[in-house]
């Protein structure tokens, strides 16, 4: 072969590799990008950097799709998607990938044998948690429970958490722990009907302090305080 037949047959091959280049970029061009779908739970893995993004896309506003859900493994409310196209890195989540997370991050915000909470199902009552997780479908994780005649209260759902309500916590340098219908206070206990009389009683005659027996002495302020929290939480 001469050297002008070599450099012919080098050309062919540069044109024809050109030419296979040309094609596949203008195929790329044309096939559309995926965007995300409202109402999908979406996981994006970045090995790298050993961090998940697991997010709910909510609705879209003009170009941006809002979301909650994980953003670097960490719990956001709201949030939105810069691009309203899928990465070549993300996908749909799987029942198991978002049943695991979800339950992960009660675990982190307190939710054990015991614990009360204010259910999300119905927000008149106020639940006690007795395990088994559970994560059907969509945006909702319930657990066992007692405090209602289901047996069962909702701890997540669509994007917000239920409020763990505090037992114990400490007033005026006495240790308060509410029990049912009962509160103790120190080493006294009034039930709450009764803890709201003195209140009221403290209120109309003016009295600046609450004392029951000389164990317990509380600035009427911060019983009403106490009472206000009782309240306000359905305990």
């Amino acid at each position: 072969m001469t050297n002008k037949e070599l450099e012919l047959r080098v050309i062919k091959l540069e044109a024809s590799l050109l030419q296979k280049e040309i094609s596949e970029g203008l195929t790329a061009k044309q096939q559309p990008k995926e965007e995300f779908e409202v109402g999908v739970w979406y996981i994006h893995k970045d090995i790298r950097f050993s961090y998940n993004n697991l997010f709910f896309v909510t609705g879209k506003k003009k170009d941006r799709y809002n979301y909650y859900g994980f953003l670097s493994n960490d719990w956001v409310d709201k949030e939105y998607c810069v691009d309203s196209y899928l990465e070549e890195d993300m996908r749909k989540a799987t029942h198991k990938e978002i049943e695991t997370a979800l339950i992960k991050e009660a675990k982190k915000r307190g939710f054990k044998e015991g614990v009360r909470f204010k259910c999300l199902s119905n927000i008149n009552t106020t639940e006690t948690f007795k395990g088994n997780f559970r994560y059907e479908n969509g945006t909702t994780l319930t657990c066992d429970s007692s405090g209602s005649t289901f047996n069962y209260g909702c701890i997540f759902e669509d994007g917000k958490w239920s409020e763990i309500i505090e037992n114990s916590f400490e007033i005026a340098g006495h240790k308060v722990e509410i029990d049912g219908d009962t509160v103790k206070i120190g080493y006294q206990r009034l039930d709450k009907i009764r803890l709201q009389n003195l209140f009221d009683a403290c209120i109309h005659c003016g009295i600046d302090y609450f004392h029951h027996n000389e164990d317990v002495k509380i600035n009427v302020d911060e019983l009403g305080l106490l009472i206000d929290y009782i309240n306000a939480r359905n305990i």
